[in-house]
């Protein structure tokens, strides 16, 4: 590559960003390594610079950065004999980017006025270079972007509007969250259904109709529930999430819907459920539990819904999982007893009262572990059960008793709470039957009775006092009257006729 210089006057220029457009340029084939250049700067007039390129047998004419080979055929010719006379060699160029090198590394550099100008040449043969780059590589790429973009677009809104039409409501709900997460004072739902979100029509410009879907809104039903309060307290992992929804009813019904808690972290769906709750009159407060077991510590995003069939009502909270064992639970075992007889073979109750003295919601559970004369022989759990501060909840645990012997059942819940009972097993009768000690008492009474009456019987017979009598013949039809005592209207023996 030999380049030519003709310089009539310097402008400054910067050093840094000749090395990176010439660097583009020479290895990216816009100046082809045998083109021949000559340069001429001007600073006087409109011609700041005018660049004269033969490149493959081909001559073109950039004036201040701009590709002038069309209109100036003669004028290049003119000076094609002048190309090369003043050329400057490769090692000189070679030379120039070794010192900007050194310069980038930050080494104290200095070109020449002919470097500097060799440079200055080359920024205007890259303007015009430039600018066919984009035209020629980079917008026909931008263009193919736009269009997939567009396609896209799309095939968004039809799916927006297949959604709209099929289920308007999870569709108000979708747009409902887009509004609440960035803040925007409503949102449009129904724009192409005529069903509307919260049971009303509104009417749009153009005649389009669609709702504004706020919790604050009554239908033309009269229902009027609002979320007052979402309230989420945390809770230890493997435990009860409680869970504490007010609402208020200032409608005309009265109303009982369903409550559908959603759960997740970082948008993704982690649980759910729901629960019907009993009617809605003037302000009402609910709490719920959500088992988190298998959910690690950490934060996590609650989403609510009141389902009133016709309109949705949503609302959201953030709550925290602690490790297990964070929390202390702080309660007492108020009661501990055995229900029912403890007969071998059959089922007794073990009964257990706990009472939540905390100031919160709180999950409980009851474990007892069973011993029999020293030795143990069986454990059972409760399931957990949130209890609401100064309440009391009542546990069961079913254990069928198999053999003889003393038994004691020790009862703790959660940390700091342990108590313990005491029963003896009682044996069963052949039939399997147990015989209670009322009953014992009757049998005997009954058993005295009987053989007084045997004794009395055996007397009369040996005496002579009893007879025996012949069998009365009864006619057919015929019925023997026993009343008051009488028979036939004389006192006498009661006669039982079958």
């Amino acid at each position: 590559m030999c380049v030519g210089v003709r310089l009539k006057g310097i402008k400054e220029v910067s050093i840094v960003f000749f090395v990176s457009i010439f660097g583009v340029l020479l290895f990216s084939g816009f100046v082809p390594a045998d083109a021949n250049v000559s340069v001429e700067i001007e600073t006087t007039g409109d011609v700041i610079s005018e660049h004269y390129i033969n490149a493959g047998g081909n001559a073109y004419l950039y004036v201040n950065g701009v590709n002038w080979t069309q209109y100036n055929p003669n004028y290049i010719a003119e000076h094609e004999e002048l190309w090369g006379a003043n050329g400057i060699s490769m090692g000189t160029l070679e030379n120039i980017f070794k010192k900007l090198e050194k310069s980038v590394r930050g080494e104290d550099v200095e070109l020449t006025p002919k470097e500097y100008n060799i440079l200055l040449s080359i920024l205007g043969i890259t303007d015009a270079e430039i600018g066919n780059f984009y035209v020629n590589e980079l917008a026909p790429i931008f263009e193919s972007h736009h269009q997939q973009i567009q396609s896209n677009i799309y095939e968004i809104e039809a799916f927006y509007r297949t959604l709209e039409k099929v289920h308007p409501d999870i569709y108000c709900e979708s747009r409902q969250e887009v509004m609440k997460e960035h803040g925007l004072p409503s949102v449009k739902c129904g724009l192409h259904s005529k069903q509307c979100y919260n049971g009303r029509f509104y009417l749009h410009e153009g005649g389009l109709d669609y709702c504004i879907h706020t919790d604050e809104g009554h239908s033309e039903d009269g229902m009027g529930i609002h979320i007052k309060d979402v309230k989420v307290y945390d809770s230890d992992e493997n435990s009860l999430t409680p869970i504490e929804i007010t609402l208020y009813n200032d409608g005309e019904k009265t109303l009982k819907p369903i409550i559908k808690v959603y759960v997740k972290k970082n948008d993704m769906l982690l649980g759910k459920f729901e629960q019907e709750v009993d009617e809605v009159v003037g302000t009402k407060t609910y709490v719920l539990a959500w088992d988190n077991a298998g959910l690690k510590a950490g934060d996590y995003d609650l989403k609510v819904i009141v389902d009133l069939d016709k309109k949705e009502i949503i609302n959201y909270a953030k709550f925290k999982i602690l490790p297990e064992g964070t929390l202390q639970k702080n309660g007492e075992i108020t009661s501990l007893k055995i229900v029912g007889e403890p007969y071998v073979g059959h089922e007794v109750a073990i009964e257990t009262k706990i009472k939540n003295l905390g100031e919160i919601p709180s999950a409980f559970k009851v474990k007892a572990d069973i011993y029999k004369d020293g030795k143990f022989v069986k454990h059972l759990e409760s399931e957990k059960v949130l209890i609401e501060p100064n309440e009391t909840q009542t546990f069961s645990l079913s254990y069928e008793v198999d053999e003889l012997g003393e038994y004691e059942v020790k009862v703790r819940s959660n940390h700091n709470m342990e108590d313990a009972v005491i029963f003896k097993a009682i044996p069963s009768t052949p039939t399997g039957r147990f015989l209670t000690s009322p009953e014992v008492g009757i049998g005997s009474i009954l058993l005295i009775v009987l053989s007084l009456y045997g004794m009395r019987y055996a007397y009369h017979k040996k005496k002579g006092y009893i007879k025996q009598s012949k069998p009365e013949i009864i006619p057919k039809n015929y019925k023997k009257i026993v009343k008051n005592g009488k028979k036939n209207g004389k006192k006498g023996t009661f006669v039982l006729v079958c």
